[in-house]
């Protein structure tokens, strides 16, 4: 039925054109590449609209910079679309918005790189840069390129170096002699946290070997209590990463306890324990392999160290070490052991062991094959019981309850200087040490007569040296003429000769501060501007993977307090936090192949398409088996990003990833199912084109509208909401689209069944378009420019003129009586009924007094989609 007989013209010319599917393939296309070229010759970002109004907040938007090491992949392309629409959102909003992007561009995924090519790491990394920025430019992600920065250039690191000084002036940078992991493919060392729980390199996969090296380290444990408890400020943060975080720090509470040895010297042996009333238990003393004790008995006990040389890296048996110690409580001499399952990093290196009541300590007291029984020392077996009690073994203590006797015997040892509080980290100082060329050369110069000597500031910064011919052996560039004249060099102190420290650092180290750098990259006097750092940080919200969930977010965090040590940056509202809110986007995978009877990873190549059906080439019987996994050349199921994007283009591509999946949850990438997204966006740029002659509402009047434009401009006002809500909070991108896709489809069939004017479809689709201009950007432009809208479609965020409600609509819900459907209600369409509602309803329907017959009404069960009685019989 035709409501508007004025708009004939116009719904005439809707009707009769072709559906969006059958539109040229290359539109969608052709407007990418019109809009994106009209994007980047704006440099303002903040200022991209003629009519935008700049609000005095700033939002800082950040998503972790790159390694230049190769292309960039699917993933980045996830959270870089992310990281992009945020921006342009808040723009929109009117903040103002720092969005910079920059190049973690040291390290060994560079310099591995170019040892397979054959070429210097500073040409290598050069080339990806550009060819990198090419494809940012693709996927038409707007940063703030004048902020870029590289961590390889002299003017970055020329600052890393000067913070590290300054650690060092600060005795939070050391070096001492340590065993380290020792990673024998690039033969490097790692810091723990490179290690994984197999024993293998973070990077290589290779078997990391201990090694005992002259290394520096940053003293982060002395941050560790600020790092974990300010851990509760990060509300913004997801759940996971601060408990990884907590428990890498691993806070605990206890004591440390003084043993007496039986040496010639009675020397003290301090262990850490938690729960002191179990030293009536202690059955020995279990010690590290790095612990004073065991490092003696090596040193003067051949048989122990054949015993190490010769013991398995996940063995479990220990070695009776030649020393005994005495129990500062019960006064009784025991054994102390080598026992490997006791940690470097934890406590003192020394713990108590207490069979009765550790399994750990239990299996190896078996293990080394002890003939004393276990002392019990609690008589529940339930440590946490809180009406455990003491044994009979434990003296003046036996029966009492276990927490009043743990104080009592702290307070007894501490009387005597033998026990005192003790918060305890499983946190280590940072190793930075990097045996390797491609990194921010150390600036520290050791003099024979100084020992290490601060290379003065005015000097830095201390530049990579200049090879002919670069290796992966350490000792074929070390050996070369121009690094041994590159390390010699002049002490600053005392102007003898003297060598250059020749590790580099960590690359964790320079992608440890960047995030202040990009406030002023071109500053030359300092690393950053004090006042812009306090403008403009904490970062608002940082977006990266969770596998950096414990590295970099905790260096990060350790350096911006250690900021305030130098009162570069002093927040303490955040306590110095650097990152308010954290995404950490899930990972992208592949459509993977595998062969059906040997799960080997199957080539393209290897597969061929028969009867729509995909087959293995050799043997057309059978059929792959298909997962999605982890992208990697091994699997042979990478993705190419420049491919996807030349395909299908950026707006497709981005609504596509953002539609796929929950932003923290695994994104299986098919680009097979892009064609709903393109076919989406076709039709809204149709729609457009249907109203170029029309007009907009200048003013919504309520009084004008029909229901059906009543019901249209209600969801309108209802999808603003969501869509600011999603952006600005959830982050629930995937929802949003489908929403913005339910909302077209909504206009289509309101403009064909002629059930709206033009002008008032016309004002739909400006609201619309600017809901979607942060995720599909060139097609909202394209659409902006048809509909003949003033300014650009991101000058502002949409507002809707007035809080348009529904009108009143009725639905029908059914009625059943003791179980049988005997009527329908008419009610509300968004009301809410109370038993007592449905009572009094049911008392004036003739149909439902017949049913009920006089009997009471015993319970009323209400449901969204029907209403039960139930009748007292």
């Amino acid at each position: 039925m035709k409501v508007y007989g004025r708009s004939c013209v116009f719904l005439a010319r809707f009707s009769h054109t072709v559906s969006a599917n059958c539109l040229p393939v290359d539109r969608l296309l052709k407007i990418d590449q019109k809009w994106k070229t009209e994007t980047y010759s704006n440099h303002d970002l903040n200022n991209e609209g003629s009519k935008k109004q700049i609000t005095k907040e700033k939002m800082y938007i950040l998503s972790m910079f790159p390694y230049p090491s190769g292309s960039l992949h699917m993933g980045h392309v996830r959270v870089y679309t992310i990281a992009d629409l945020l921006a342009r959102f808040y723009r929109m909003k009117g903040y103002e918005v720092i969005h910079p992007i920059g190049w973690d561009a040291f390290g060994l995924p560079a310099e591995n790189a170019a040892l397979e090519r054959q070429i210097k790491p500073e040409v290598w990394t050069s080339s990806n840069i550009v060819k990198m920025k090419q494809q940012l430019l693709a996927m038409n992600v707007q940063f703030d390129w004048q902020r870029s920065i590289t961590t390889c250039s002299p003017t970055y690191y020329r600052w890393t170096q000067w913070l590290f000084l300054k650690l060092f002036k600060h005795k939070l940078a050391y070096q001492k002699y340590a065993t380290v992991n020792w990673d024998p493919v690039d033969q490097t060392v790692l810091a723990n946290e490179q290690v994984n729980s197999e024993g293998r390199s973070w990077r290589s996969g290779a078997l990391v070997e201990k090694r005992t090296l002259n290394q520096w380290f940053l003293r982060i444990t002395d941050y560790a209590h600020e790092l974990n408890h300010d851990l509760d400020l990060l509300s913004g943060w997801p759940d996971q990463v601060r408990t990884m975080q907590r428990n890498w720090i691993g806070e605990s509470h206890g004591y440390e306890v003084l043993f007496q040895l039986d040496d010639e010297n009675g020397t003290q042996l301090p262990v850490f324990t938690t729960r002191p009333e179990t030293l009536y238990g202690v059955s020995l003393i279990a010690v590290s392999k790095d612990h004073p004790l065991s490092i003696k008995e090596r040193n003067t006990n051949c048989h122990f160290r054949d015993f190490l040389d010769k013991q398995a890296e996940n063995a479990h048996d220990g070695y009776q070490l030649n020393v005994h110690a005495r129990n500062p409580l019960t006064h009784t001499v025991v054994p102390v052991y080598y026992a490997p399952y006791v940690h470097n990093d934890y406590g003192t290196s020394a713990v108590m062991g207490v069979p009765q009541h550790n399994s750990a300590d239990l299996l190896f007291w078996k293990q080394m094959g002890s003939p004393n029984s276990a002392i019990q020392v609690l008589v529940s077996e339930n440590e946490g019981n809180e009406t455990q009690i003491m044994s009979s073994n434990c003296g003046k203590h036996s029966f009492l309850n276990y927490k009043i006797a743990a104080k009592s015997v702290y307070e007894e040892l501490s009387a005597k200087g033998l026990a005192r509080k003790k918060t305890n980290y499983r946190l280590r100082d940072w190793l930075v040490s990097r045996q390797r060329y491609w990194g921010t050369p150390i600036p520290i110069i050791h003099c024979p007569n100084c020992g290490a000597v601060p290379v003065p500031e005015e000097q830095l910064p201390v530049t990579l040296p200049k090879l002919d011919k670069f290796s992966r052996d350490l000792s074929v560039f070390r050996n070369s003429k121009a690094y041994k004249e590159w390390c010699t060099t002049i002490c600053p102190n005392c102007g003898s000769e003297a060598q250059r420290e020749q590790d580099t650092l960590d690359t964790f180290v320079d992608s440890s501060w960047y995030f202040f750098r990009y406030l002023s990259p071109n500053e030359e006097g300092v690393p950053f501007q004090k006042q812009l750092a306090q403008k403009y940080m904490p970062v608002d919200i940082y977006l990266g993977g969770v596998e950096h969930s414990i590295l970099h977010l905790l260096y990060a965090r350790f350096f911006a307090k250690f900021m305030k040590t130098l009162g570069l940056w002093v927040d303490d509202e955040h306590r110095n936090e650097p990152f308010q809110r954290l995404v950490t986007q899930g990972m992208v995978h592949g459509k993977t192949y595998l062969h059906p009877k040997t799960n080997r990873y199957l080539k393209p190549d290897e597969l061929v398409c028969k009867d729509g059906q995909i087959r293995l080439r050799d043997d057309l019987s059978l059929e792959p088996a298909i997962s999605f996994e982890k992208m990697s050349k091994s699997k042979h199921n990478g993705v190419d990003p420049m491919g996807v994007l030349r395909t299908w283009g950026s707006d497709v591509v981005r609504a596509h990833i953002l539609f796929s999946a929950p932003v923290d949850k695994v994104l299986n990438w098919d680009p097979n199912t892009a064609v709903g997204i393109k076919r989406w966006l076709l039709r809204v740029v149709q729609i457009a084109e249907q109203l170029q002659g029309s007009n907009t509402i200048e003013k919504v009047d309520v009084s004008q509208l029909s229901q059906t434009e009543l019901s249209l401009l209600s969801e309108l006002t209802s999808l603003v909401a969501r869509a600011e809500d999603n952006y600005a909070s959830r982050l629930g991108l995937n929802v949003l689209v489908s929403d913005l896709m339910k909302f077209t489809n909504l206009l289509t069939k309101c403009m064909k069944e002629d059930q709206v004017r033009p002008e008032v479809a016309h004002y739909a689709l400006e609201i619309l378009v600017r809901c979607m201009a942060p995720m599909t950007p060139c097609v909202s432009m394209e659409c902006w420019e048809l509909l003949r809208c003033p300014g650009s479609v991101f000058d502002a965020w949409p507002k809707m003129q007035l809080n348009i409600k529904k009108p009143f609509q009725e639905r029908s819900i059914p009625v059943q009586i003791n179980g049988k459907k005997r009527l329908e209600l008419n009610v509300s369409s968004d009301a809410q009924m109370s038993e007592e509602q449905v009572i009094a309803r049911l008392k004036d329907l003739k149909e439902a007094q017949k049913w009920m017959n006089g009997q009471t009404i015993e319970k009323v069960i209400i449901r969204p989609r029907i209403i039960n009685i139930v009748l007292k019989r």
